[in-house]
């Protein structure tokens, strides 16, 4: 038995090690090398690398994109309840338009206070895919993604407040919320905040500031933010 716990031990500190080195090569940029290590470990029953295993097949680091063994790779982690995976297996179902399968998969993620699989259930809630719409339980789901500073559930309750969709209208909420999202380098927060201060809707008009949140959500890549710095030149 002694001997039984000192292997078990032993082999658990190997793991450690070996993902804890993986993600050094990864964080390095060698990914290859990081998708090898990660192999080892994913085909012994890790969740995280297996999950780990399915982003850089979906996108393309250290291999070349793959969606089918990044799926393969996500629905073993998820069948083990990692979150992220949970997640990352719905977003999949939603772009297959198999919203309902997508639900079920947030839910699960959000059921451990995973921070995406809230944001996307309450997306799923907003726009009634896969469950009947209610604007409640959406903002419910964002209020929580929200509360670990998620970046996209804070515009997306931000747009809500601005626009009185399942809430009054509340400029300074908007704002409040837009700003947290824009000072995370979201370009569409940028950019909403921008024709706020632009139009001075709910607050006074402030242009100058407008132009450095233009100037910034360009600055992202975003083309409706690069096109109002047109508005500024004389």
């Amino acid at each position: 038995m002694y001997k039984i716990v000192l292997s078990l031990l032993f082999t658990l500190c190997v793991f450690a090690n070996t993902y804890e080195d993986a993600m050094k090569q990864y964080n390095k940029g060698e990914y290859k090398k990081a998708l090898d290590m990660l192999k080892v470990l994913a085909n012994n029953g890790d969740a995280v690398a297996q999950n780990d295993l399915g982003v850089m097949y979906e996108v393309g680091q250290g291999t070349n994109v793959n969606y089918k063994v990044s799926k393969i790779y996500y629905e073993k982690s998820a069948a083990q309840g990692n979150s992220d995976a949970q997640y990352n297996l719905g977003l999949i179902k939603k772009g297959q338009k198999k919203y309902r399968e997508a639900v079920a998969l947030f839910k699960l993620s959000a059921k451990q206070k995973n921070q995406w699989g809230e944001h996307y259930l309450g997306i799923m809630y907003q726009h009634g895919k896969g469950l009947k719409r209610s604007y409640a339980q959406a903002i419910k789901y964002y209020k929580r993604s929200i509360s670990q500073g998620n970046y996209l559930s804070q515009s997306n309750l931000a747009l809500m407040y601005e626009k009185g969709k399942g809430v009054n209208k509340n400029f300074l909420k908007a704002i409040e919320l837009y700003t947290l999202s824009a000072k995370q380098d979201y370009f569409v927060a940028q950019y909403n905040l921008g024709m706020i201060y632009y139009l001075g809707k709910g607050v006074p008009q402030d242009k100058k500031k407008a132009q450095r949140l233009f100037q910034q959500s360009c600055n992202n890549g975003h083309r409706k933010g690069c096109s109002n710095l047109n508005l500024f030149k004389k």
